[in-house]
């Protein structure tokens, strides 16, 4: 018994999200001066919305665990809600990958 491990996945990156947040906003205010760009703009949104996707399917499950057993509509949405992670996540990389190889147009 327990949990699978994807949830645990899914709390520890939840956690990771403030942190890598916070070094992106250093990182910005020190390399590039704080100069408002477009894909800054687009990365902190990003950002924003992983971390409320996570905070939210962390909290779901934590006090429903039961919601992936259940055949549903909860259990879908659940799903779906977990599966919009990755397409944030590959966005967040790909502008960081512009940012760092590609400049910020």
């Amino acid at each position: 018994s327990g949990k699978p491990g994807g949830i645990h996945l899914i709390i520890i990156a939840t956690f990771s999200v403030p942190i890598s947040f916070m070094t992106g906003i250093i990182e910005w205010k020190q390399k590039y001066k704080g100069v408002k760009v477009r894909i800054f703009s687009r990365k902190q949104v990003l950002g924003l919305v992983l971390l409320g996707i996570g905070i939210t399917c962390s909290l779901w499950y934590g006090y429903h665990p039961d919601v992936l057993k259940n055949a549903g509509g909860l259990r879908i949405v659940f799903l779906v809600l977990n599966l919009a992670i990755l397409p944030n996540v590959i966005y967040l990389g790909y502008l960081g990958g512009k940012l760092v190889f590609g400049g910020t147009h």
